[in-house]
């Protein structure tokens, strides 16, 4: 009977748009096609979503999935980024994968470590060792070279003259949750306060967290707090237009016990991936107000995201843990390295997890610019308050009042 009816009636016309002025061919109502392209819209944004959520929950899923250590030794090798005939030290520069620990941790039967020997063999070289790796959770330039080239030793000299002449050589690419304008050089303190949270401590035995200090006392009370002077830049590369997410370049003086998360967690932009101090970031109606640092229980460490943010990830609420840490270190700069007033700088691109959750956000990050770019950052020297004086009153040429 529906097909009787269908046949009956006149049928219009199928209705075609041109692509560049989207204007109808036909004389369908605007309503009808509002609706049409409403339901296309709809579809189009549902099966988007779900290819998101396929890539980036797979990809979040698989980070640290290296499999076996052949695997991992292979990808080490491809992840070579610097490696010069011509560098008497034999300096070797790999990009480091996420997860990976310098020493094998209880919870993964892999680390940089083991696989030394592996690689070094197809390199041809000897022996191979560790002169700098990043944070097992934070992907990027890591450092080996044979320890009979003097490498290890020309770097220690390396980091004394970063701190004699001031320098931040290391900068870290870092995605924060925030829309975020943070372009400044900081000075601040950091200290291990204890937390009134009954979780066990990452820094000692009390469960104690690094805060950050910006009232910065002179040098011997710094000592008797057991605070440590530090000092960091910060650059804004680019926004979302899409959820609240920002791509920063932070380049701190040192990274112990996870400066770059504290820092930015302190300026109220927490890391993505971030749970162990993603809490401190608080809102009030929108508006970020001080952090209560006397107690803070383990079940509200886990990041907060926006609605926005997870549904474009195609992620659920409950699967936030799955984000890793948006850390990475991206350049590394030693100057005079290869000879007088011959500085040499080593640049890894993001992982896969990082680039993909940039272009899900619709953040852009133009590697080649930012390296173009790139410039060496020295932080100023402390001034010292003077001393204050009385003032004084002449009151003969022989004679001086003390007011």
């Amino acid at each position: 009977m529906l097909t009787m009816n269908i046949q009956m009636r006149k049928v219009a016309a199928i209705p075609k748009f041109n692509s560049r002025s989207f204007s109808l061919s036909s004389s369908l109502s605007v309503e009808q096609f509002s609706k049409s392209q409403m339901v296309e819209e709809i579809e189009a944004e549902i099966n988007e979503r779900q290819a998101t959520k396929k890539t980036l929950s797979s990809i979040y899923k698989n980070v640290t999935n290296f499999k076996t250590k052949d695997n991992l030794t292979n990808h080490l090798f491809k992840s070579i980024v610097y490696n010069n005939p011509d560098d008497k030290t034999g300096l070797i520069g790999i990009n480091k994968p996420y997860g990976l620990a310098k020493y094998k941790p209880k919870d993964s039967e892999f680390c940089l470590e083991d696989c030394l020997p592996d690689l070094a063999e197809r390199l041809e070289i000897e022996k191979l060792e560790i002169i700098k790796i990043p944070d097992r959770y934070t992907s990027g330039v890591t450092l080996l070279a044979p320890p009979n080239k003097g490498a290890k030793k020309m770097f220690e000299k390396h980091k004394q003259r970063k701190r004699t002449e001031r320098w931040l050589p290391d900068s870290y690419l870092t995605i924060v949750n925030g829309h975020a304008n943070l372009n400044l050089i900081d000075d601040f303190a950091v200290e291990l306060k204890e937390m009134k949270t009954g979780d066990k401590s990452l820094f000692s035995d009390t469960p104690k967290e690094p805060v950050i200090v910006k009232e910065i006392p002179n040098h011997w009370q710094r000592l008797q707090k057991q605070q440590n002077l530090r000092h960091i830049h910060v650059t804004t590369v680019n926004k979302s237009n899409k959820i609240p997410l920002t791509l920063l370049s932070v380049s701190p003086s040192k990274t112990k016990n996870h400066l770059i998360r504290v820092y930015l967690a302190h300026q109220g932009y927490h890391v993505l991936g971030d749970n162990l101090y993603s809490y401190r970031v608080k809102q009030v109606m929108g508006t970020k107000v001080a952090w209560n640092q006397v107690s803070t229980p383990e079940a509200n460490k886990n990041q907060i995201l926006t609605k926005n943010t997870l549904d474009l990830f195609g992620l659920h609420k409950s699967e936030v843990y799955r984000i890793p840490a948006c850390i990475h270190f991206w350049r590394c700069l030693l100057p005079g390295w290869l000879g007088k007033e011959k500085d040499l700088t080593i640049f890894a691109p993001p992982p896969k997890y990082f680039e993909q959750t940039l272009l899900t956000a619709g953040i852009k990050l133009d590697m080649d610019s930012l390296m173009k770019d790139d410039k060496l950052v020295q932080y100023g020297a402390k001034i010292k308050p003077k001393k204050k004086t009385k003032p004084v009153e002449i009151l003969d040429e022989n004679v001086i009042k003390v007011l």
